[in-house]
């Protein structure tokens, strides 16, 4: 049936690797890649057809998992705003005082100013573009606007969880085009895509771009265009209207995916439309893992330390660095791509706070099969190459009886806990891990954000609210 709606101490405290700050870049305008990172929201292993949903049809990002590199184990956080930060600053998130969400229109919280990001650091490596298209979630005061950030062009939302078509947050309007309101109309999944396309046209002329699209799909409020939902139904057996609220629940997000892989779809083929493929990396992956157990086969959900909730699809397109068809088991994750693009672009000074992520750059190009480390995947977690330790206090909704220890090799899915093992290679590593997590969930600031779920006394949502006053 055709569509018609289609038409991580993180490295055992580790490698202090000669990381590097922005003013040394070697390599000319020419040489440089265009760097576009695309982004879901809220996205399971098993929401893509690649990964054995029959009901969701994802062909653009199977397609990334068929032909480009493949990662087997990288991480994110278990939940969206210190995903962003790890991702912008190579920083554990923790440390910038985000292990939650910022994502309150009533928060002044966000991501710690006195960080250079991503964007700053390919600003003064010569990337003259430096654009996020979707959702932003680190900060929503005027200090914290991507415009201050480093970004030279915004466009899209700065909580989470929106509405879809009326672009608001708790009643407040949340769709801005730099530091104006926007009253653009549609769903803003293809409003995303729509912008990142039209960024892509406008920038191929003025050299190297970065652009980040920061899709807020397949995150709740749960909404999709009736014509999509109807499409889902129809392979359900059913019309929409017939739906139970089950099916609908089910029909509506697998339109989110699909439109969501649509997305990416329109994004790609501007790249090669403008022949910028070839001189473009392209990664794709999830914040977090979904919100609901069963759409990924490993245990956990969001907001979770077990691979379910941090465990993500992940795909790398990067011509010439790493080779398409390949699969990479190097544990690696969010605060990794920061150092790892520093490093490719010969950026030799050291920046003014060392990158807790690595580059794990020799691996993809092939020159080194694996470089050894700990991820900290943050509140009382820790990865290693071939096992998992979480405290039994970090995370109520684990309902762990006893610390955690989890063996890989015979264990792939964390069913069991290790914790208990008699084996003296087992409680080495438990005692190992055990101490370079508590000596990194010690080092959060005072300053952290409080994502308090109620409003303060007195607040009231300003309909056309913006920061700036415009």
């Amino acid at each position: 049936m055709k569509n018609p709606a289609l038409s991580l101490a993180a490295t055992t405290l580790a490698a202090s690797l000669p990381l590097l700050s922005c003013h040394a870049a070697a390599e000319t305008p020419a040489s440089r890649p265009n760097i576009v990172i695309l982004l879901a929201d809220d996205l399971g292993y098993g929401d893509l057809s690649c990964n054995g949903n029959t009901l969701h049809e994802t062909p653009n990002i199977d397609r990334l998992s068929r032909e480009e590199a493949r990662f087997s184990r990288f991480y994110t956080a278990p939940i969206s705003s210190p995903t962003r930060t790890g991702l912008l600053t190579g920083m554990f998130p923790s440390r910038l005082g985000l292990r939650d969400n910022v994502c309150k229109p009533w928060l002044s919280f966000g991501m710690d100013t006195q960080y250079e990001t991503m964007a700053d650091v390919l600003g003064q490596a010569g990337y003259s573009n430096r654009a996020i298209v979707g959702k932003w979630h680190l900060g929503s005061s005027a200090e914290y606007w991507p415009t201050s950030r480093g970004f030279t062009h915004f466009y899209g939302c700065v909580n989470g969880a929106i509405d879809y078509f009326l672009h608001e947050r708790d009643g407040q309007l949340d769709w801005h085009n730099d530091r104006q309101n926007s009253y653009d109309k549609g769903y803003s999944t293809d409003l995303i895509a729509d912008h990142a396309v039209s960024c892509i046209e406008n920038y191929v002329k003025d050299g190297p771009f970065f652009l980040y699209v920061a899709f807020n799909a397949p995150h709740e409020p749960l909404q999709a265009k009736d014509a999509d939902i109807q499409y889902y139904a129809q392979k359900m057996g059913k019309n929409m209207d017939a739906l139970t609220p089950a099916e609908k629940r089910k029909a509506t997000y697998a339109a989110m995916v699909g439109c969501l892989d649509q997305g990416v779809g329109r994004i790609i083929a501007q790249l090669k439309r403008s022949n910028l493929w070839d001189n473009t990396m392209v990664l794709f992956f999830s914040d977090n893992g979904p919100i609901q157990i069963g759409t990924t086969p490993y245990r956990g959900k969001k907001n979770q330390e077990f691979d379910g909730g941090l465990r993500a699809p992940a795909y790398m397109h990067w011509p010439g660095v790493v080779k398409g068809n390949s699969d990479i088991a190097q544990l690696t994750g969010f605060i990794d791509i920061l150092p790892t693009l520093r490093d490719y672009l010969g950026i030799t000074d050291k920046p003014k706070y060392p990158y807790d992520g690595i580059s794990v750059l020799s691996v993809l190009n092939g020159s080194k099969e694996n470089i050894v480390r700990d991820l900290y995947l943050g509140r009382g977690a820790m990865v290693s190459q071939n096992f998992k330790f979480i405290f039994q206090k970090s995370n109520p909704s684990l309902k762990l009886q006893h610390d955690f220890l989890c063996y890989y090799p015979n264990n792939p899915l964390e069913e069991r806990n290790e914790i208990g093992s008699d084996d003296p290679i087992f409680k080495a590593e438990a005692a190992r891990l055990a101490a370079l997590t508590a000596e990194l969930d010690r080092q959060i600031p005072e300053n952290r954000v409080d994502d308090s779920s109620s409003p303060p006394q007195g607040y009231v949502p300003m309909k056309n609210w913006n920061p700036f006053g415009y």
